[in-house]
């Protein structure tokens, strides 16, 4: 399908400024067409708000956030809070939603962060789950056995997850199940999985059960059907920007990210075509005492994740759906 016409411009900054608004300290900077249609080439974008209402559907998260003047409140997880906290120093902050901190709401903890789609006319989000896989090297050893997850395994791949008999019976460990979801999925052979899309307010409800090159190729395909030339072309810029802040970041070296998502969003109806691409979902990112490449494969002791060898299998695909 031919794209829609588009001027837009290229990647947008976080808002800092602790004097704003409420909710303008919450928004994000977004990219928009009548910027770049007055430029020579990428520029900084004018500011637009957008929330988040949509990534929460196309992630599975309903239930674990709430939201208020601009800002998503996410049910605290340490680990997520500290690396939020420890990456503020680092450049790869510029393409993680503007972090506020730790904060108590009704006696629940929270971390308070930037919405990252809302406001938007008729938002578009992909949720690209990162990594040659999904478990913690910490998550190895842990040998309970769990019927739920054999109940998972078959209702995502029937007979093609391989049960025995007594898997069945007796249940399965953490690790057997997230190392069966790798193998079954594409994130063992291509770096990413998608977790989930929403076009127009509308879930689609397939990815999980998507683990095959082409249904990917589709999936990007219907994700990018609305989008204009021009978002596509400048989100597959800010997704090479994001490839060359990460391979510099002393703090990406440093640390194990398991489950890390890239959040595609655009809109596709409001006249100033916001877009954008931020990291999401940091509550399987720990330290390591060792410097990663985050482009191997994983063997044990070697903390490797293999996030950047998905995100330049994601440019790959990225570069063929605007070709």
């Amino acid at each position: 399908m031919a794209s829609k016409t588009d001027t837009s411009d290229g990647p947008g900054r976080h808002n800092t400024d602790s004097t704003s608004s409420p909710t303008s300290f919450c928004s994000s900077e977004l990219l928009e067409d009548e910027e770049f249609s007055r430029s020579k080439g990428w520029r900084a974008p004018a500011q637009q708000q957008y929330g988040r209402e949509e990534a929460l559907q196309a992630a599975g998260h309903e239930g674990a956030f709430l939201k208020e003047d601009g800002c998503v409140f996410k049910v605290l997880n340490d680990n997520e809070a500290a690396a939020l906290e420890s990456l503020q120093d680092d450049p790869i902050k510029e393409f993680v939603p503007a972090y506020m901190g730790r904060v108590e709401r009704d006696g629940k903890q929270y971390v308070k962060m930037a919405d990252i789609v809302s406001g938007m006319s008729e938002p578009h989000v992909m949720d690209v789950k990162l990594g040659l896989r999904s478990f913690l090297e910490s998550e190895v050893n842990i040998n309970k056995k769990r019927l739920d997850l054999v109940d998972k395994a078959l209702s995502l791949y029937g007979d093609t997850a391989g049960l025995s008999a007594e898997d069945r019976v007796q249940g399965i460990t953490k690790h057997r199940y997230l190392s069966l979801r790798d193998s079954l999925s594409t994130t063992l052979s291509l770096g990413f999985r998608i977790s989930g899309i929403v076009v127009g307010g509308q879930s689609l409800g397939f990815t999980r059960k998507s683990h095959r090159t082409d249904q990917v190729r589709s999936a990007f395909r219907r994700f990018f059907q609305e989008a204009t030339a021009h978002q596509k072309h400048s989100i597959l810029w800010r997704l090479q920007q994001f490839y060359e802040a990460a391979s510099r970041s002393q703090w990406f070296a440093y640390h194990e990210i398991i489950g890390n998502s890239l959040l595609f969003v655009y809109d596709a109806d409001s006249p100033s075509r916001p877009f954008g691409l931020w990291m999401i979902d940091f509550g399987k990112t720990v330290p390591t005492p060792r410097r990663l490449s985050h482009k191997v494969p994983w063997v044990l002791g070697s903390n490797e994740d293999g996030h950047l060898f998905g995100v330049a299998q994601l440019m790959k695909f990225l570069q063929a759906e605007i070709d």
